[in-house]
């Protein structure tokens, strides 16, 4: 064994080794892949909208930008509170269930079975309150994001309206100006899961 983990027990080395394995799967895709496409989609709908009307271009470029550097930093600093409490809780309840299978005989025969039980639903209980907290961060970035793309929105509407009526814009472009926003933010709501 590693000198770095003869301190661990058993139901850590599980939930270590699984999170590892998960961890190098998920990273290509569940975080280069969206912090690359976000990036160059933010890119790109800013230089077409820039292309159609540059008022409302430097306002897809502000909010992309605020989407793309804010909404994460703000996710993460509220959710790092909760990401170094979830591995040692969740090793808990590893190490609480395979202290039960490896002793399940004693504890029949001493009749400590419901107390290893109680003490198991309390270290799952710590897991799920752990887990509500980094919902909610979550849930903070998915509504910092719908606000975001809203203002973007509403903006083009009303950047795009007067363009239209003094004839400096096609009236079909308002509706590429209105719906390219819901299309981008789309893609820049993954980002603070990843």
């Amino acid at each position: 064994t590693p000198v770095g983990l003869r301190n661990l027990s058993r139901g850590e080395y599980l939930s270590r080794i699984g999170a590892d394995v998960d961890s190098a799967l998920d990273l290509p895709l569940r975080v280069v892949l969206p912090w690359l496409q976000a990036l160059l989609v933010t890119v790109a709908t800013a230089l077409f909208t820039w292309w159609i009307l540059p008022v409302n271009g430097v306002l897809i470029t502000v909010l992309g930008v605020v989407a793309l550097v804010l909404v994460p930093v703000i996710v993460r600093i509220v959710a790092s509170r909760t990401d170094n409490r979830l591995a040692p809780a969740r090793a808990q309840v590893v190490d609480a269930v395979v202290e039960i299978a490896d002793n399940n005989e004693q504890i029949l025969v001493t009749g400590v079975g419901p107390g290893a039980l109680a003490a198991l639903k309390k270290r799952d209980a710590e897991v799920n309150i752990v887990m509500n907290r980094q919902a909610w961060s979550m849930g903070l970035g998915n509504g910092l994001g719908t606000l975001l793309q809203g203002s973007a929105v509403v903006g083009a509407l009303v950047i795009g309206i007067p363009a239209v009526n003094s004839g400096q814009l096609n009236p079909v472009m308002i509706a590429v100006l209105a719906l390219l926003p819901l299309a981008l933010f789309e893609i820049l709501g993954t980002l603070p899961a990843a």
